[in-house]
């Protein structure tokens, strides 16, 4: 994953990643002629001058580069034939790209369908801009993003497979709902569908199961902080409850308890230290 920091008028590039980066602010060599620099070479000592080796908390705003640099791929058979596996265990290829793209999260239905969540949009929600963060990669942004379909339309997506025929591989595929944002997670339920699209968690009513939704999502969950890894388990809990975990939060749920009244909602919604349960009878939403 690449990350790329906004730089101000006069302050110089920086490494970083979640924790730590590197500014490189301060002396610089430059070279006279046109012939390429020997960049990335490992040297067996240390340079008197130009260097950089002190790192510190990361906090620089991180943007989305408009163009990717990437390195040395794989083909999904040649990704293959590279795993090395102990004796008695075999390894078949499911899904590979371009049917599947950045999948953060898989489940099954009730027919036995595998439904993926497309994380893509993932860590920089559409149409926001990031203002500040810590260390954590805990972010602030310059708003907050409403839900679909009020939302900027971003990559995420969820999709649905199946195999039709009992020959082992999907040969059917479906896109149930995209132009999301931060849709990482999306759960099968009754009479329709569950997708956590931070921060917001949705429900998509499909009463006739069609794989279409019936029409706008229903928000069930409003007012999580904006964490772009909050997300649902790859399953519902005891008797049909439906868990939420909420990542990066060091202990502390960036929430408060909630109870709905209604009888038709099921009663009281149940946290726990890193998580919230919700109750089985919110499917009816």
């Amino acid at each position: 994953m690449a990350f790329w920091a906004q730089i101000s008028r006069g302050s110089g590039p920086s490494i970083q990643g979640y924790f730590l980066e590197c500014l490189f602010s301060g002396e610089w060599e430059f070279r006279a002629d046109d012939r390429p620099a020997p960049l990335g070479q490992a040297l067996n000592a240390k340079p008197t001058r130009a260097v950089y080796d002190q790192f510190h908390e990361a906090s620089r705003v991180l943007f989305e580069a408009q163009t990717l640099v990437h390195g040395e791929r794989l083909s999904p058979v040649d990704s293959l034939a590279r795993f090395e596996l102990a004796d008695g265990l075999a390894i078949e290829t499911v899904l590979h790209e371009p049917l599947v793209a950045q999948p953060t999260h898989l489940s099954f239905d009730a027919r036995g369908r595998l439904w993926v969540s497309h994380y893509v949009q993932y860590p920089y929600p559409a149409g926001l801009r990031q203002i500040s963060r810590d260390k954590y990669y805990r972010a602030k942004y310059d708003r907050e993003p409403k839900p679909p379909p009020h939302h900027t339309p971003g990559r995420s997506r969820v999709t649905v497979h199946e195999d039709t025929n009992g020959d082992g591989s999907y040969d059917t595929h479906k896109v149930f709902a995209d132009k999301l944002s931060l849709a990482n997670a999306a759960l099968p339920g009754r009479d329709g569908v569950w997708v956590m699209h931070t921060p917001h968690l949705l429900f998509y009513p499909d009463r006739n199961a069609d794989d279409i939704p019936d029409g706008d999502p229903v928000v069930t969950w409003p007012g999580l902080v904006l964490r772009t890894r909050t997300r649902l388990p790859r399953h519902h809990m005891g008797a049909g409850w439906l868990a939420v975990r909420c990542a990066g939060q060091h202990g502390k749920l960036p929430c408060h308890p909630a109870r709905y009244r209604s009888s038709e909602r099921g009663g009281p919604l149940l946290r726990g230290l890193h998580g919230l349960a919700l109750p089985p009878l919110l499917a009816s939403v």
